[in-house]
């Protein structure tokens, strides 16, 4: 099940990709001028932000914008994330979520039963790893 939880409201998708990056430790180089060679100081666990491509069939087009809304209430919340491939990510804030696009459709799409009009929205949340909780 590709879906986004964070313990209360679980979020589930027809599509959820992307490539995290997970925590690891980092190095900063440390140079002075008129000195030769490197030093390196660790600074820590640290991971890059990263995309997520998301995409779900709503009932209407008039839904597409309160299911935004939804989204948008997850920003600043670690969640559990598990995307298409069955990857299980835990502790992941949601940094940003933004609509990629979305379409009109005629018929039955993915998840739905229903053979109402509707429309597909696919969004791209940026998220980035922490050992935080």
């Amino acid at each position: 099940m590709k879906r986004i939880d964070d313990g209360i409201t679980t979020l589930d998708f027809l599509l959820l990709n992307g490539s995290p990056d997970p925590l690891g430790e980092t190095l900063e180089e440390i140079t002075r001028p008129n000195v030769d060679s490197h030093s390196y100081r660790r600074q820590g666990k640290r991971a890059a932000t990263y995309q997520l491509l998301s995409r779900e069939d709503v009932d209407a087009e008039a839904d597409v914008k309160t299911r935004l809304e939804t989204y948008k209430t997850f920003i600043g919340k670690f969640v559990t994330i598990t995307d298409s491939l069955g990857n299980v990510r835990d502790n992941v804030m949601i940094i940003a979520v933004n609509m990629g696009r979305q379409k009109k459709i005629v018929g039955a799409s993915g998840q739905k039963i229903s053979t109402t009009a509707g429309a597909m929205l696919e969004c791209i949340w940026v998220c980035q790893e922490s050992d935080a909780t």
